[in-house]
């Protein structure tokens, strides 16, 4: 139950400290125990960890028009392994995301538009 008004809020808040505290802790131990996979399970599978496959080239994901992933270059002939990046629409992911984070822009919004 939540109360809405300023100091009754924060009061009802500090009474129940402890109880949240306890949750908290409780939860991130079961999260600790349960939410980590097996490394060899990875390779057992077939399942990639990231955008890269074992031997550090890009891993095919999905063919799209909109998206583009980029995990390597060609480099004379040689396919490299490249820090990789994801455009949208032909506009870097990174640029979009620190644009809107610098500018305090609606980015959700942008990135639909486009």
């Amino acid at each position: 139950m939540m109360i809405e008004h300023g100091s009754k809020k924060q009061e009802f808040m500090d009474d129940h400290k402890e109880l949240r505290d306890a949750f908290l802790e409780n939860m991130t131990r079961i999260a600790r125990k349960n939410g980590k996979i097996k490394s060899d399970l990875y390779q057992h599978y077939n399942v990639k960890r990231g955008l890269r496959n074992a031997d550090g080239t890009g891993v095919l994901v999905n063919l799209t028009e909109i998206g583009d992933v980029h995990g390597y270059i060609i480099d004379d002939g040689e396919k490299k392994p490249d820090q990789g990046r994801l455009c949208y629409r032909g506009l870097n992911i990174k640029d979009l995301v620190t644009g809107c984070q610098k500018e305090r822009r609606f980015g959700f919004e942008e990135i639909v538009f486009l």
